[in-house]
Order: structure tokens, then C-alpha cells, then sequence
């Protein structure tokens, strides 16, 4: 009886254990409580579209990156052939010259015509006083008179000229600039650091102008993606402060700030771990990092922190962060 006794008290101190030992990991597996004021979350980080298209038409004769390749700014992609732009270059350089060439020949004939309007003011003059005194005849001063006003009807007439030359100058000068543009504008380049996600030409193809020739996702412009209830995003704004933490430094935080807060609520997207979460309305909200940084790549998974009271200190998630 005594070891039965003893036997059941074994079982009565092991059992005791047990459950102490599960309590204790529930203890500890227990997220610790979100301090007020502040917002805890989790999602997935993701970065804006860019689509690089050409800014010129034309035909395709060089394609340089593919899909799933990393961008650089100012990167070669693609090349439009420029065999037309260089037609209206050539064109417009011709005319150019053209203007120039009559501006110069304009100007050398207002030179002489002003020569000229010089003495045939001045014999004019003469002939007037003569005429006044009676001393000429009324023909002689209206031949004058004639001569005088012809010279100044051609002066004007060859200014109104050089004023035409100059606006053909112009407007040459202007279609010659725009040629140099498009001609600059054939080789297509990436307008900042981007991973492609979709090539949508192949080399020969015929494009117009704004058509996109690939898709890619600008590495400077990452976000944090996080989907929270309405309870929760009617204590945010844009602007608020946050942090981003993911799994390879959970110690270490990513300054960020909310910048978008969807205005229309969605259920759950399939992502999310259980079932009774997915069915849930909840809205999207994105956390966009203060600086750049290559550490929060597309597709990687992150925790967040968000502060909604403003007059309280930051506390941030993993205290050992502060160190």
C-alpha cells in the first residue's frame, strides 16, 4: 500500500512537472503586449513598377537585358534605329545652313541700301531747298522726292526679309535641336536601379513612342506592404513613424513612415496564415523605408512597428536594437 502511495506521488509530482514545464512555454511563447500608442504587424515588402519605354518610334535593333536581371541607372536596354531621325537631322542641319547663309547675304544688302538711302536723303534735301528758292524745277524735286521714298520702301521691305531669314533661322535651329534629342532618345535606358520582371519586345520589332519594352521594379522605391483592420488603420495617418524589422536582423530596425493608406477595404489576401484571418476585412497600408536600402528586397518578408501617438518616444520592437 505504502508503495502504491509512494508509486501515485511520483506520478502526481511528474504530472505537476509537465504541466508546469507547459505552462512555462506558454508563458514564454507568449507574444509580449503591444505598448499603447503603438501597432504591431507584419507583411511582405514590395517596390514600385516602372515601365521603360522608348521616347522615339521606330524599329528595335538591339535588345540588352532580359528578364530577372538587375538594372543600373542609366543602363543600355534597348537601341531604336535612328535611320529616319538622322534623315530629319540631316534636313534640319541643310536648313540651318540655308538661314544662315541668307541672313548673312540679307544683312550684306541692308548695308548697301543704307549707303544708298544716305546720299539719296541728302540729295533730296538739296532738291527741296532748291525747289523752295525756286531755283529747280518741280520735275527735278519730284524725282527726288521718288528716289527718296523707293530707297526707303526697299529698306524696309529687305529688313522685313531679314527678320523672315531669322525666324527660318529659328525655327531650323529648333527642328535641328529636336533631332539631336531623338537621336540622343534611340538608346533606351534604365531611368533608375530596377530588377526586370517582363521583357516585351524582341529585336526587329516596330514600337511607337511610350510603348513599354519592359516592366521592371524600382530597388530605390521598396515598400512594406501590411493589411490591418479598420479598428487599427482609423488610428493612422500618413506620415506616421515606423519601423521595419526582418528575420536575417531582427535587431536591427529600418527607419520608415507610412505613405499610403487604401481608402477601400478587401478581404485578407491568401497570404496570411489562417483561414478566419483571410476572411477578415481588413485595408492595405505600405510603410516606405526613410532611405533606400538593398537589405529590404522585394518579396522578403518583415515585421513592423507603427506609432499612431506622436508625444510619446519611439520604443522600438526588439529592444536590443538601441545597443
Amino acid at each position: 500500500m505504502r508503495r502504491w502511495l509512494v508509486r501515485g506521488g511520483i506520478v502526481i509530482l511528474v504530472a505537476l512537472a509537465i504541466a508546469g514545464t507547459v505552462l512555462g512555454f506558454r508563458y514564454l511563447a507568449k507574444p509580449p503586449e503591444v505598448p499603447e500608442g503603438f501597432i504591431d504587424t507584419n507583411g511582405q515588402m514590395d517596390a514600385d513598377e516602372v515601365f521603360i519605354a522608348p521616347e522615339v518610334p521606330g524599329r528595335v535593333i538591339g535588345v540588352y537585358t532580359k528578364e530577372g536581371e538587375t538594372l543600373k541607372p542609366g543602363q543600355l536596354v534597348a537601341v531604336i534605329d535612328k535611320e529616319k531621325i538622322q534623315a530629319r537631322y540631316d534636313q534640319a542641319s541643310a536648313m540651318v545652313l540655308a538661314a544662315s547663309s541668307q541672313i548673312v547675304r540679307v544683312e550684306s544688302e541692308i548695308l548697301g541700301i543704307e549707303a544708298q538711302k544716305t546720299r539719296i536723303l541728302r540729295d533730296y534735301q538739296r532738291a527741296e531747298n532748291l525747289f523752295k528758292e525756286g531755283a529747280i524745277a518741280e520735275r527735278t524735286y519730284d524725282e527726288a522726292l521718288a528716289a527718296k521714298r523707293m530707297v526707303l520702301a526697299r529698306l524696309d521691305a529687305t529688313k522685313a526679309m531679314l527678320d523672315g531669314a531669322k525666324e527660318q533661322l529659328r525655327r531650323a535651329e529648333a527642328a535641328k535641336a529636336e533631332a539631336t534629342s531623338y537621336l540622343g532618345d534611340t538608346r533606351v535606358t534604365s531611368p533608375t536601379a530596377g530588377f526586370v520582371l517582363a521583357k516585351l519586345v524582341e529585336q526587329g520589332e516596330v514600337v511607337q513612342a511610350g510603348t513599354p519594352l519592359f516592366v521592371a521594379i524600382d530597388l530605390n522605391q521598396t515598400y512594406l506592404k501590411v493589411f490591418l483592420p479598420q479598428a487599427e488603420v482609423n488610428l493612422i495617418k500618413a506620415g506616421d513613424e515606423a519601423r521595419i524589422y526582418i528575420d536575417a536582423t531582427p535587431q536591427e530596425s529600418f527607419p520608415a513612415y507610412v505613405s499610403y493608406i487604401s481608402q477601400r477595404a478587401e478581404f485578407t489576401p491568401k497570404f496570411v496564415e489562417t483561414k478566419e484571418q483571410r476572411e477578415s476585412l481588413v485595408f492595405e497600408v505600405r510603410l516606405r523605408p526613410r532611405k533606400p536600402t538593398a537589405q529590404l528586397k522585394p518579396g522578403m518578408s518583415a515585421e513592423a512597428r507603427i506609432q499612431w501617438k506622436e508625444e510619446i518616444p519611439f520604443i522600438e520592437k526588439h529592444p536590443k536594437s538601441q545597443s
